[in-house]
């Protein structure tokens, strides 16, 4: 039923061109390169979700836009409506989960490495120990450093996750890539500026990381 329900999604991204968003998808090429992290930024029914739903599951299209040698990239969507509770360890929880679902595209740059994020997933999925889902996670970004695939964690959607998110899970969310910046970096998906959505002095250095780069979508 899984392998259905995941063939079918396939399909439906491969049957959007390769030229779909170009403009945009060279700018968050652009951000990608540099190790930068970056908001999209556009109202409802602008296609920010089809943007980033792109991105994540067509990772053979970004090379296009990067010059050769580029290294390993993955480009893992984390659905933020899929957070069934607003504490610690589920938040590291669903981004493991998200990285366990993307095994396919993860085995085409290391079978080994889809082998150990399924591990480090599996480990925790029950526990409520904060510590140790966040402790999974580094060890899966320890990984993805040791192994020099940088990962790019696309946030969708991220404003009612912003407006609700504990101050305890922001600053983890800015603590993991000041922790892995060669590594980590992220994309996230906003109807308005992030200013507009919570405080700066609140979100701290995430108000840089994800303010600084900004991608206008229009219809």
């Amino acid at each position: 039923m899984e392998e259905n329900v995941a063939m079918k999604l396939k399909r439906a991204w491969e049957s959007y061109p390769i030229s779909y968003r170009a403009r945009e998808m060279k700018i968050l090429a652009d951000w990608i390169k540099a190790g930068e992290s970056g908001s999209i930024i556009g109202l409802a029914g602008a296609g920010k979700s089809n943007l980033m739903g792109f991105l994540s599951h067509r990772p053979e299209v970004l090379p296009q836009y990067l010059p050769d040698g580029s290294g390993h990239l993955a480009l893992i969507q984390v659905d933020l409506n899929n957070l069934p509770d607003n504490n610690l360890a589920t938040f590291f929880r669903v981004i493991l989960r998200s990285l366990h679902e993307a095994q396919a595209q993860l085995a085409v740059i290391d079978n080994s490495l889809a082998d150990s994020v399924e591990n480090f997933y599996r480990r925790v999925e029950a526990k409520i120990d904060p510590f140790l889902s966040q402790s999974a996670l580094r060890e899966a970004l320890f990984l993805f450093q040791e192994k020099d695939v940088r990962l790019v964690l696309v946030l969708d959607p991220f404003d009612q996750f912003c407006r609700t998110a504990s101050t305890q899970v922001l600053d983890n969310l800015r603590g993991l890539r000041d922790s892995f910046k060669a590594t980590l970096s992220y994309i996230v998906g906003l109807r308005h500026e992030v200013e507009y959505i919570r405080n700066p002095v609140d979100l701290g250095e995430l108000y840089e990381i994800v303010d600084t780069h900004q991608c206008w979508l229009g219809p």
